[in-house]
């Protein structure tokens, strides 16, 4: 998948987020939202979501009590669900207390996935990507 972008939302007030309609056709078969390594929410295409977590599962012992963890982590941890009429989700209250969630939320790409963040979560985060990372053509070892 190629997510691109960041755009500010809000949720509603049953605390639904409307899809940025950039985005939308890939959600027509569906959507996974999944609790975040981050304080965020990722929001992946079924498919997307059981190839990731497949590839990190890979080569693991599935009898082994890590490999038995993350299983947990990544199945209950999100929920499958669809968009409505109006191009929402609807977020379970353990993903919004996970990620800090308030009214006002940024939805950033993450290639793969979406994430949602609260906006002054996201705005700190960025600031610290911004301090950590100043100038990428020198983290990628590019001229410029």
């Amino acid at each position: 998948m190629d997510f691109q972008g960041t755009y500010e939302h809000t949720l509603d007030a049953k605390n639904r987020l409307t899809i940025p309609a950039d985005h939308r056709h890939r959600f027509e078969g569906g959507v996974v939202l999944a609790q975040g390594i981050e304080p965020c929410v990722s929001i992946w295409v079924p498919q997307a979501y059981d190839d990731f977590v497949a590839e990190t599962l890979v080569g693991r012992d599935r009898l082994a009590p890590e490999t038995r963890k993350l299983a947990r982590y990544f199945s209950g941890r999100s929920v499958r669900t669809a968009l409505d009429s109006a191009n929402r989700v609807l977020l379970t209250p353990m993903l919004i207390t996970h990620a800090g969630l308030r009214h006002e939320i940024t939805v950033c790409a993450a290639l793969d996935c979406l994430e949602i963040w609260d906006r002054a979560e996201y705005e700190t985060m960025s600031a610290e990507l911004d301090a950590e990372f100043p100038d990428m053509t020198a983290l990628l070892g590019r001229q410029g």
